[in-house]
């Protein structure tokens, strides 16, 4: 666990330091996923793929730029030009554009990149659910930029708040935090059918190897909510208020517009 650790600050050292040299400038860079945060035992002798995702001022212009330093990254697509590549990021899934198994220095990537537009977008109203998704779970941040920490702020709080809206009035941060890395796996088939590319046992995984990470990200979050009335920071354990009226009101107040927008009239207490 130790060597894991000494390999991983060791990695994210070099893309500070050597990798994001390589490309444009961008304004906003994190890496995430595995083998960033493991999920279980690590190989010595195992290699994986870093994924890092790359926030850009304007998609086109960094696309064209790219391409001229680093051609070898696209797929064929690149013959169909930076516009065609902008128009595939900005306008289909996550909004994102991604260029795995590229190697640099002897490790493997996979970056995607995404607008500061639709960055900010689906942190504050989870329109596709992927980078907030991703931004709900421990991240390593490699290039910061404090115009984002209110949207990233805002996402951990509907995190927060949706995630204390499925549990039980008495619960612990164990299930807090299982249930908030749940919100980006819901409706993902390969959760729910052992074999299909993911382990059954991903989410517990995650909150076991990175508990102390989680715990960063949410206690302070936790001791602020409206929606605690008690909470032991020692043991994990919270109790959430329990008068229905009012925990639902205040649910209600905190939760992004998508999903406001997907529940019924009736239940707004309208």
């Amino acid at each position: 666990k130790q060597w894991g650790k000494k390999k991983m600050s060791f990695i994210i050292n070099e893309v500070r330091r050597n990798v994001l040299s390589k490309f444009p400038p961008v304004s906003f860079a994190f890496a995430y996923g595995s083998a960033v945060f493991p999920q279980g035992k690590i190989s010595q002798n195992s290699q994986k793929q870093i994924d890092l995702i790359f926030v850009v001022e304007d998609s086109l212009d960094w696309h064209e730029k790219n391409i001229n330093l680093n051609k070898s990254h696209y797929s064929c697509v690149q013959i169909l030009g930076p516009k065609a590549i902008t128009k595939l990021q900005e306008n289909f899934g996550g909004k994102l554009y991604f260029n795995p198994f590229v190697s640099l220095d002897n490790q493997i990537y996979k970056y995607g990149v995404i607008s500061s537009k639709h960055f900010i977008e689906d942190l504050t109203t989870w329109d596709t659910m992927y980078i907030s998704g991703r931004l709900q779970k421990p991240v390593q941040i490699i290039q910061p930029n404090a115009e984002y920490d209110k949207a990233i702020a805002t996402n951990l709080g509907f995190a927060l708040n949706c995630s204390l809206a499925l549990l039980p009035l008495q619960s612990t941060t164990k299930n807090l935090f299982q249930t908030i890395t749940s919100l980006s796996y819901l409706g993902d088939i390969r959760m729910a059918f052992g074999g299909l590319g993911e382990d059954p046992k991903k989410i517990s995984n995650i909150v076991e190897n990175n508990f102390d990470n989680f715990k960063t990200l949410y206690t302070p979050l936790i001791k602020q909510s409206n929606l605690i009335s008690h909470f032991s920071e020692s043991d994990g354990h919270f109790s959430q208020i329990s008068e229905s009226q009012i925990r639902l009101n205040r649910i209600f107040e905190n939760l992004p517009s998508s999903i406001l927008k997907s529940l019924p009239s009736n239940s707004l207490g309208g």
